[in-house]
């Protein structure tokens, strides 16, 4: 069972093996969030798994836009997974961990056949870590 610690974070990586694939991120009105928001993917196969995590971001309560006069305590990440259309059907996993617990939020989401992206919203308050893994 995981570490229900700081460590949890730690679980999200269990998949994360393979070749790393490209991964773009924006951030309309504040590029200095995307210092604090990571991103991440690998392909091992047929697999696919996503990492992403929002830091410390300063006293912990999400990055500050001083200049901007807005604190990001809460991220919402729209995401959307790329990947090459398979003949049968695949699965999602949606995992999510912070400081205090692990947990799969969604198991088993079918990804159709031939279907060649996913599409999700994710709540991310810092020290969030989420991971997406398709087999």
């Amino acid at each position: 069972t995981p570490m229900h610690d700081a460590y949890d974070a730690f679980w999200i990586f269990r998949d994360f093996r393979g070749e790393r694939v490209a991964t773009t991120r924006r951030a309309p009105g504040s590029e200095g969030l995307l210092g604090h928001v990571l991103a991440d993917a690998t392909r091992n196969g047929d697999k696919l798994n996503a990492v992403l995590y929002y830091d410390w971001a300063y006293d912990g309560t999400g990055y500050k836009d001083y200049k901007a006069g807005v604190n990001y305590g809460t991220v919402r990440a729209q995401i959307t997974l790329a990947f090459p259309p398979a003949g049968k059907e695949r699965r999602l996993a949606l995992s999510r961990a912070t400081g205090t617990g692990f947990e799969v939020v969604r198991k088993d989401v079918k990804i159709a056949p031939g279907q060649s992206e996913y599409r999700d919203t994710l709540e991310m308050p810092p020290l969030t870590a989420w991971s997406l893994v398709v087999e």
